[in-house]
This record gives C-alpha cells, structure tokens and sequence, in this order.
C-alpha cells in the first residue's frame, strides 16, 4: 500500500516538535557550534515550515541526517534518497498501530504487547529499539513520534540506566555515523521528552558537559526553554 502525505510543509506537527533557538544565540556561540551546525541551527530561527531535510536536528558536524545505504528499515537500492518525512511518518505508523487494538490469537489471548498508558499501568518502549534500529533518522523518529508517557523510564532503575547507556555510547560517539542523532537525544532529555532517573540524568549531563558542542547545544535549548517560560 502507498500512503500520499503530501509536501512537507504541510505538517504543522513536524514544526511543533522543533526547537526554534535564536539566532542571535547561535551567532555568539558560533565558534563553540562550528560554523557548520550554527549556520543549521540558525534556519531554525523562528522555522514556520518544515522541509524534508529540516525536520530533525543535524549531526554535530552540521550535516543533515540521512538514511544509511542498506536500511534494513527500507529496503530499497539507495535507502539515502529515502526523506526524513517519509522514515517519520512510517514510524508514526507503526507506533500508532501499537497504541490501537492488538491483535488476538485463535485462543483470543493477545498476541503481542501494545501501549495502553493508564493510572495503574505503565508501558514504555523498549530502550533497546535506540540500539536496535541504530540509524539517525530511525532514532530521531522514534524520538519525536513517541508520546511523553512512553519514553518515560524514570519509574524503573533498570529502563532508565538502560537508555542512559546508549545515551553515553551516542554521545561518545557524536562525530560518527553511531552518534549521528546525538542532538536529538540531547534535545528530548533537555526537554524532558525522555524522563531518567535523577542518577542517570546528572551522569549525562556531567559527559555533555564535557564535550564542548553537545554543552554548547545544552545551553542553547536551555536559554531557549527560559525564554518560552518567561513569555
């Protein structure tokens, strides 16, 4: 089946979910940022519209974030001409089918597992899909389809520090293609997308610290967090 959506710039939802930080700011920390990733995050200056390269952040180098060659997401010849837009929308696709009906077996018990987020019970998606699917498109995807509630591990020890540890590899490698989405998670942890165990966040934010463009990237979410309060 072929599902039409459109151009990009009619996804007003693709828009909310960005960060809009000042270019004013990303000018003064322009040698912090490198010229490559101020001169992108500037764009984003009171973005109204969204272009298929432009809905999620880019690699610290700058570099907009494309599908690797051989996607086993896609199996196509050149899975890089596969948009950002597209990879999104196919996995908002398959969350939104894992939050409806799950299907029965012919004994009618549930034959796999669905989100259903209520006072009394609490259904995450596995960290391990972050490592699973270890692609930047396909990371920031699931990052910005996924509701609050089911990125919120801060109820389990053993979930948080699960998807703090891939956090730290993602960091730690954030000039490589297995770092490529480290502006995306830094993002859903600055925004409290993702809630962690108040442990596991300060272990993150002591390594982002220490790597000057994700502290530089930090600071500039946080100012512009402030802002947004203040209005």
């Amino acid at each position: 089946m072929v599902l039409p959506i459109g151009d990009a710039t009619l996804h007003e939802s693709l828009v909310s979910g960005l960060p809009l930080i000042d270019k004013e700011l990303v000018d003064a920390h322009r040698n912090d940022l490198g010229s490559g990733l101020a001169s992108e995050l500037s764009k984003r200056d009171r973005q109204r519209f969204c272009s298929s390269s432009l809905a999620f952040l880019p690699r610290t180098n700058g570099e907009h974030l494309n599908l690797r060659h051989g996607s086993i997401f896609f199996k196509c010849s050149n899975a890089t001409n596969v948009s950002q837009v597209a990879a999104y929308a196919m996995v908002s696709s398959a969350l939104q089918s894992a939050r409806e009906s799950a299907a029965t077996n012919k004994t009618g018990l549930l034959s796999y597992e669905r989100f259903d987020n209520n006072p009394f019970v609490r259904k995450v998606l596995d960290p391990s899909m972050f490592a699973r699917y270890n692609d930047g498109v396909l990371q920031a995807s699931l990052l910005r389809a996924t509701h609050k509630s089911e990125l919120d591990y801060s109820a389990s020890n053993e979930l948080s520090h699960q998807f703090a540890a891939i956090c730290e590899s993602i960091f730690s490698g954030h000039q490589y293609d297995s770092g490529e989405a480290s502006l995306e998670f830094a993002f859903a942890i600055a925004t409290r997308k993702v809630r962690l165990r108040e442990s596991d966040v300060d272990r993150l934010l002591q390594q982002i610290q220490a790597i000057p463009v994700l502290h530089t990237f930090w600071t500039l979410i946080q100012s512009n967090l402030e802002n947004k309060n203040a209005l």
